[in-house]
């Protein structure tokens, strides 16, 4: 199966698992009061981000628009704010999905004011679709093996 995948692999999709930093061993605070904020619409939970993202608006225009009547239980805020985190544009840096977890990985957790609303629409949205057990695949430059040893099960 694995082979298979490899094969018709395409080569735009290399780039959605294939990363070129290290992952952070260290565990992250959470963000506070996390819980308390409130969910709002995606024009609402992108609004702090206007400065930082470039197209944002058109970015939530085009997932809206792709997600009108979502068959997955989801509110059109939340099927479209899973949609923006998936899309790609040109220049690929100025992608959603690049400048968020960019600034998940930065130090300064100041940076990650400015998403608390729309990260609170997401994981809400995300937390509504049922779990599934599939192998996931991920594509790294560098050896991990030894962060997995053999026999063991990871999630």
């Amino acid at each position: 199966m694995a082979a298979r995948f490899l094969r018709d692999f395409e080569p735009q999709h290399a780039r959605r698992i294939l990363d070129e930093l290290a992952p952070s061993q260290e565990m992250r605070k959470p963000i506070e009061n996390f819980d308390s904020i409130p969910v709002v619409s995606l024009e609402e939970a992108v609004e702090p981000l206007l400065p930082r993202v470039s197209n944002v608006k058109e970015m939530v225009s085009n997932a809206k628009e792709k997600c009108d009547k979502p068959k997955d239980g989801l509110t059109t805020n939340e099927s479209a704010s899973t949609m923006l985190y998936l899309l790609e544009w040109e220049p690929r840096e100025n992608s959603f999905y690049i400048i968020l977890n960019n600034t998940l990985r930065d130090e300064d957790k100041e940076k990650l004011k400015l998403w608390q609303f729309y990260l609170k629409l997401f994981i809400s949205s995300l937390e509504k679709l049922p779990s599934v057990n599939q192998t996931i695949y991920r594509g790294v430059k560098m050896d991990l093996s030894a962060q997995y040893p053999q026999g063991q099960i990871f999630t």
